[in-house]
This record gives structure tokens, sequence and C-alpha cells, in this order.
């Protein structure tokens, strides 16, 4: 049977959510899926940002303080290897 060689992919469990893009009004986590075992030949494994393996929400809603002072419109990162 020819079919019989047409496998979906496995996913892998979800992966830890990661960090919140913002500390206060509204950022996003995500966390995703990857394919622990390719699909075979017609097989189907689900695109990358789909809900099958992408998995977004919002975080950090609350009003950030009213007491914060910036000093700079940009911070600046020097790093050194």
């Amino acid at each position: 049977d020819a079919l019989a060689c047409d496998r979906p992919c496995t996913l892998n469990d979800w992966g830890p959510w990661r960090s919140c893009t913002r500390a206060c009004e509204k950022g996003i986590t995500w966390r995703s899926r990857s394919i622990s075992r390719p699909a075979t030949g017609a097989g189907k494994c689900p695109r990358t940002f789909s809900k099958a393996r992408y998995h977004r929400e919002y975080c950090n809603d609350n009003p950030c303080p009213s007491d914060v002072v910036c000093l700079a419109k940009l911070d600046l990162l020097i790093g050194l290897d």
C-alpha cells in the first residue's frame, strides 16, 4: 500500500512561556512546539505560526507607574567579548 508511508509529523510538548515583552501596559508572551518527527510522504505538518504550534497571550496589562522619570530617550548597551 503506497499510502502507508504517508505519515503526519509529530510535535513535541509545548515549550516554556517566554518573558513578557513589556513590564506594564500590555506586552506579549508566547510559547511554541517544535517537530519531533518530520512528516513522511504526503503527510502534513502544521506551519510554524499555526495554532497547533504557536500560542501567544497578552501579559502585564497593569498600567505603568506614573512616578517613573526617564532620563534619556534611548538606552545604550555595550557588550564586550
